[in-house]
C-alpha cells in the first residue's frame, strides 16, 4: 500500500509540474497579459491632426511665430504690425514636428499712399486758374503717422505747401498768383521720404476775363 501511495503521488506531482511547464511555454493571450492601466490609449501618426504654425522671417532670417494652432486648411486675418519696416519678408507654414523643410513665400510689405484729386477724367488733364483755389485729396494704407504736401513743376523745382498733415486727408489749395503757366504735379511723402506718391500733371493758366 505504502508504495502505491508514492507511485501515485509522483505521478500527480509530475503531471503537475509537466502542466505547469506547457502553461510557461504557451504564448499568453494580449488579453491575459496586459495589466489594466487608467492611461488614455496612444493615438498613431495617423489618428491625430497635424497642427501647424505660420511663421515670417525678415531679411536677417529670423523666424517669428505670426500665429499657431493652425490647421493645414484654413483662413487667417493677419494686421501687419506697425513696427514691421517696409521690405521683403518670408512667410511658411510649418507643421509642428515635422522635420521637412518648409517652403517659404517671399511678400513685401510696404505703406501705399494715392491721389484722389487732382485725377484724370475721362483722359482728360485739369486745368487750374491761377490765384484760384482747389482740392488736393489723398489716402494712405499703412503706418505712416504723418505727410508733406508739396507741388512741382515740370521743370523739377519743387514748392514746398504744408508738412505734418494726416496720413490720409484733404487740403484747400490756393495757387500763388507768382506761379507761371505750364504743368504741375503734387507729390505727397513721409517724413522719411520712403513712403512717396505723385499725382496727374495738372494745366496751370492764366483765369480768363469774366
Amino acid at each position: 500500500g505504502a508504495d502505491v501511495d508514492r507511485q501515485q503521488l509522483r505521478a500527480w506531482t509530475l503531471e503537475r509540474e509537466l502542466a505547469l511547464l506547457e502553461q510557461v511555454k504557451r504564448p499568453q493571450s494580449s488579453k491575459d497579459s496586459a495589466p489594466p492601466s487608467n492611461k488614455s490609449p496612444v493615438l498613431k501618426a495617423a489618428d491625430k491632426e497635424a497642427v501647424f504654425v505660420l511663421e515670417l522671417a525678415s531679411r536677417f532670417g529670423y523666424w517669428k511665430v505670426v500665429e499657431s494652432g493652425l490647421r493645414e486648411s484654413g483662413a487667417l486675418e493677419w494686421r501687419v504690425p506697425a513696427y514691421l519696416d517696409q521690405a521683403t519678408y518670408l512667410l511658411r507654414l510649418r507643421q509642428i514636428g515635422d522635420g521637412k523643410d518648409t517652403p517659404a513665400y517671399p511678400i513685401t510689405i510696404r505703406d501705399t499712399l494715392t491721389f484722389l484729386h487732382p485725377a484724370q477724367q475721362l483722359g482728360r488733364t485739369p486745368v487750374w486758374d491761377i490765384g484760384a483755389v482747389y482740392e488736393v485729396e489723398w489716402v494712405c494704407h499703412g503706418a505712416v503717422s504723418s505727410v508733406e504736401l508739396v507741388v512741382e513743376s515740370q521743370h523739377g523745382f519743387e514748392h514746398p505747401i504744408a508738412s505734418d498733415l494726416a496720413p490720409s486727408g484733404k487740403f484747400m489749395w490756393e495757387v500763388p498768383r507768382n506761379f507761371r503757366i505750364g504743368w504741375y504735379c503734387f507729390k505727397v511723402r513721409d517724413e522719411s521720404r520712403s513712403v512717396e506718391c505723385s499725382s496727374c500733371w495738372v494745366r496751370l493758366q492764366i483765369p480768363r476775363a469774366q
